[in-house]
């Protein structure tokens, strides 16, 4: 195999780092949460049996059965370890998002429009679907 001559970008560089610690912060968030939640040592908003009772309910009629919270309202529920294991899976999106932010940051003070704009167009679309802003169909 031939040595490959590209070079990355100091922002490709800086991109790849953040992206690998933010990656192992997410396993280890992942993993602690899942841990908390499994053993027990935060008990859960909703019971695991009642769950595998209504999740053959469509999505309404589950959220009214089970009493669980709507919307972003699972945020005032962290302490509880079904939700505090959501805090993984929101670190997903961010992750993408503070990437995204630094290479804009970037780009923008080094006069880069077209990747900037590229960029704030990526922070969007994340935005609007991590909030859930549009409602098709």
């Amino acid at each position: 195999m031939q040595d490959c001559q590209f070079e990355n970008l100091p922002q490709q560089q800086i991109y790849a780092k953040i992206l690998l610690w933010g990656v192992r912060f997410g396993l280890f968030l992942f993993l602690s949460t899942f841990i908390l939640y499994t053993t027990g040592l935060l008990p859960p908003l909703i019971e695991i049996t009642t769950v595998t009772e209504h999740w053959h309910l469509p999505l309404q009629e589950y959220l009214v059965q089970t009493q669980s919270p709507k919307g972003w309202q699972w945020l005032t529920y962290f302490n509880q370890g079904d939700y505090l294991s959501f805090a993984g899976i929101v670190w997903l999106p961010l992750l993408s998002a503070i990437c995204y932010t630094y290479l804009a940051i970037t780009f923008i003070q080094s006069k880069d429009y077209g990747f900037f704009f590229i960029a704030i167009a990526e922070l969007t679309l994340i935005t609007i679907s991590a909030g859930n802003l549009l409602h098709l169909g």
